[in-house]
């Protein structure tokens, strides 16, 4: 793929993730990894994702140095993840309703649900402030200790998803936020009924 298909790709997804309210006004970041080594391709800073243009993709190096545009706030985090883990060729960080009321969970079982296994493994982040070098750091620890995992959940933060190329992402992500949506929904009936 060229630089500019992968430009539109990410526009393409943050579109997508806009309108389905996995991403509101200027939350959230994309980013996939450059046609050149070294490269990665991130949403802007401040700019709502369902409103992108191709022209708008920052471009930063893996070093950290900004090569073009004002790349998200999150940088940091999306750097560290492609330095861990050369496997991973795309990052959706991300708000969905359900997802981020699991984030506020003191315990969740998620996994407990028929085919939720199919997300493989999940992860939970301590709270950090968002685009803090301490998130980034926290992240990477947490890649460490679970090197094939693709979903972590960040407490009161959301969720980032890595995938090979970004529909892969975006594909876990959206599997995520369906089995999110169905442990509230068991929530609801089993309070109903008075326990599991």
């Amino acid at each position: 793929m060229s630089e500019i298909q992968i430009k539109r790709g990410i526009v393409l997804l943050g579109k997508f993730l806009y309108e389905r309210g996995f991403l509101v006004a200027t939350d959230g970041n994309i980013s996939a990894r450059g046609v050149k080594a070294g490269i990665v391709l991130i949403t802007p800073k401040g700019r709502c994702k369902g409103e992108l243009k191709i022209r708008e993709i920052s471009k930063i190096g893996l070093n950290g140095k900004v090569i073009s545009g004002e790349p998200s706030s999150e940088w940091r985090l999306h750097l560290a993840v492609y330095r861990a883990r050369s496997d991973v060729g795309a990052i959706v960080h991300a708000h969905p309703l359900f997802t981020t009321l699991i984030s506020l969970q003191k315990k969740g079982r998620l996994m407990d649900l028929p085919e939720a296994e199919t997300l493989g493994e999940i992860r939970f982040i301590p709270y950090f402030p968002p685009g803090s070098k301490e998130l980034a750091w926290a992240v990477t620890k947490a890649l460490a200790k679970n090197p094939g995992c693709d979903i972590f959940i960040l407490k009161r933060h959301g969720v980032i998803v890595l995938g090979k190329e970004l529909k892969y992402a975006r594909f876990k992500l959206e599997r995520l936020e369906f089995f999110s949506f169905l442990y509230f929904l068991n929530l609801l009936r089993t309070d109903k009924e008075g326990g599991l």
